[in-house]
């Protein structure tokens, strides 16, 4: 392995909305040739393009959630060469709520000068809500004191340390989610497991941990192997891989009602990655079972 396993602080780690850096304007992107010859050469391209990808990345460029590695936004600066890739001007929207929180939503088109495709509109968003974006005017308190106050107590804790969360940090997360979304659609850099990164002599940040103090402590969704965990429900704090089949599928299809529901718009961006975190739990499972 090229590096050691490590564990990854992230404060606000995210790019500036202007992406003019990552390429120029969609119209001059070329028409495809042959759809044969297209085909045969993708059939060759790709998977070359892919190696090249993973080799060029670091170990903090990746995080590991149960079996499925995730590529972050903030490593798709060293393989934008490889892919030629454009990502058109997003239009950001901002949409606030009756409590207090706010999302931004961010919708605009991204290429390939590489490959030639093109997606008319990916969305990304984040909202102000999530742990993340937490800040408070004084450390919290330690677990074991947390955990003897009363659940009065801790709100009015809650309530006079909170500090409202910075409409730009938020922002600019949410623009970052977008470009990720729109590279790893790009390049097909989802799905990925341990196992295939190590084919390329990488091993990934094992977890991201936020740093303590700015965005309200250390959050986490995996436990101390790194293996993912229910965050809902009556089987919330299990370890994903040890959940029976139908009950991941029954997950899974709550997920897809959460992202398909008008009400839920703001936290759309947390349900589909969960969305993704099951789907590559099922597909895990299917290749377990293959022949």
């Amino acid at each position: 392995m090229r590096d050691e396993e490590q564990t990854v602080d992230v404060e606000e780690q995210v790019p500036d909305v202007d992406v003019a850096a990552i390429g120029g304007p969609l119209s001059k992107l070329k028409a495809l040739p042959d759809a044969a010859e297209h085909f045969k050469r993708m059939e060759a391209l790709l998977p070359a393009l892919r190696a090249a990808s993973i080799k060029l990345t670091r170990p903090q460029d990746w995080v590991v959630m149960g079996d499925s590695c995730y590529f972050q936004g903030i490593g798709s600066e060293r393989i934008t060469g490889l892919w030629a890739l454009a990502l058109g001007e997003p239009r950001v929207e901002r949409e606030d709520y009756a409590d207090g929180t706010f999302s931004y939503i961010i919708v605009g088109p991204c290429a390939s000068r590489r490959t030639g495709v093109i997606y008319a509109g990916i969305e990304g968003g984040r909202w102000s809500g999530e742990q993340f974006f937490e800040r408070y005017s004084e450390p919290r308190p330690r677990r074991d004191a947390w955990d003897k106050m009363s659940p009065e107590e801790r709100q009015a804790w809650l309530v006079t340390h909170r500090l409202p969360p910075s409409p730009l940090a938020v922002r600019k997360a949410a623009v970052t989610n977008w470009q990720g979304r729109c590279i790893t659609m790009l390049t097909g850099l989802r799905g990925l497991t341990v196992a295939d990164l190590a084919e390329y002599g990488l091993r990934p940040a094992k977890a991201v941990q936020f740093q303590g103090g700015a965005h309200g402590g250390k959050v986490s969704v995996t436990d101390a192997q790194g293996d993912l965990l229910v965050p809902v429900g009556s089987k919330k704090g299990t370890r994903v891989k040890d959940l029976p089949d139908a009950e991941v599928s029954s997950l899974l299809a709550w997920y897809q009602k959460q992202v398909e529901d008008p009400a839920k718009k703001r936290y759309k961006a947390e349900n589909e990655a969960w969305i993704g975190h099951l789907e590559s739990e099922v597909e895990r499972r299917s290749r377990q079972e293959a022949p």
